[in-house]
């Protein structure tokens, strides 16, 4: 599955996290990915987690974890689990295995022929700790995309505790998308990947770029894309909470950062 289609479903993760209403609040994810051909399965999708189905193609399922939510009525245990994370104690998350549950059940009662999975900061490290702990969830992944994963600087968070088999399987089915200013997912550089691939990009720096949908993470009601000049100004701070975004992998292009390998002596 595409990333950009990956990072679509997500925010509508963040469009049902704030709803008050659930029955509105999966018109509104409907309405948000309409043009994907996807559409919300009610049954299974709560203020964490938002499972998909394509219209076209009924077993084809895509389960998106939401991120944090401060102003959403799981606001308080978001950010529990996100204290928990930054110290190294992510797997001890009643949040986490909550919806390593929930996951497996959609896997199990809707039995699908294409699984693939998004999750953006906080979701991004739930869907990250449900792959390492489900053989169940793993044995049926096509694709996983995770955008700005919440990660610790220093502790992996016992997603490492997977067996070679299991590592070797996530190998080219999970890709870790990350801005290079962002705070959150910078464990990837400083604890390592635990498994699968990791992309990372810049801000690509230009006054053309694309106008982005309104934000659903409540914690920017609605930002103006940045110009050059913008972007050269922003202070440190801001420039990793503007990093951090989940637009820039849904409405915008990114360009790689491409490292150099080392040459062997």
């Amino acid at each position: 599955m595409d990333s950009q289609i990956s990072a679509k479903l997500a925010e509508g993760s963040y469009i049902l996290g704030q709803s008050r209403n659930l029955s509105d609040g999966y018109d509104k994810v409907n309405q948000h990915v309409a043009d994907l051909g996807y559409e919300v399965i009610h049954d299974y999708s709560n203020r964490n987690i938002t499972a998909y189905r394509k219209k076209d193609d009924p077993t084809n399922i895509h389960i998106a974890h939401k991120g944090t939510q401060p102003n959403s009525k799981t606001g308080h245990k978001d950010i529990l689990s996100d204290i928990k994370l930054a110290f190294g104690f992510g797997s001890l998350s009643r949040q986490a295995a909550n919806r390593k549950n929930k996951t497996e059940k959609i896997v199990r009662e809707l039995q699908p022929e294409t699984l693939t999975m998004s999750g953006h900061s906080l979701g991004g490290f739930t869907m990250n700790h449900t792959l390492a702990k489900s053989k169940l969830v793993r044995d049926n992944l096509d694709m996983a995309h995770s955008f700005n994963a919440g990660t610790s600087p220093i502790s992996d968070n016992d997603l490492s505790k997977i067996s070679a088999k299991g590592k070797k399987q996530l190998t080219n089915r999970v890709i870790h998308h990350r801005t290079k200013d962002d705070i959150v997912s910078k464990g990837f550089n400083l604890v390592g990947v635990p498994f699968g691939k990791l992309q990372e990009y810049k801000l690509r720096q230009t006054d053309h770029e694309k106008e982005h949908r309104e934000l659903h993470n409540n914690l920017l009601e609605k930002e103006s894309p940045k110009s050059k000049e913008e972007l050269k100004k922003l202070k440190w701070n801001d420039k990793a909470l503007y990093s951090h975004h989940l637009f820039h992998f849904s409405d915008r292009i990114l360009d790689p950062l491409k490292r150099k390998s080392k040459s062997k002596k």
